[in-house]
């Protein structure tokens, strides 16, 4: 069982030099071991306000067509909330859209 406290720091550590990614899938790791520790629904609280930001953002996008943005945008929602499958579909759907079937 690994250490939460450690896996907190590491995924702050990660943060704060730019390493967003790995620092949410340290903070995912460190949910695992204790999703009612404080800290982890602060986490949890965070992972909702921007997998919402980010479907906003991607919906607007669509919507305007601008497709890259589009999966920008879902590539950042993927690295905040990697269990989340509208993030899945929707790139699936803007893959079709832009013909890119490889």
């Amino acid at each position: 069982m690994q250490n939460i406290s450690a896996l907190i720091l590491r995924g702050k550590l990660l943060w704060s030099t730019n390493h967003t990614k790995e620092g949410f899938l340290e903070f995912w790791k460190a949910y695992e071991v204790d999703p009612k520790h404080p800290e982890m629904l602060e986490f949890k609280k965070l992972v909702r306000e921007r997998t919402k930001q980010y479907q906003e953002l991607v919906n607007r996008f669509i919507l305007e067509n601008d497709y890259e943005k589009s999966m920008h945008y879902i590539k950042k929602g993927l690295e905040v909330n990697p269990k989340n499958i509208k993030f899945y579909l929707l790139r699936s759907f803007l893959h079709r859209k832009m013909k890119d079937f490889e």
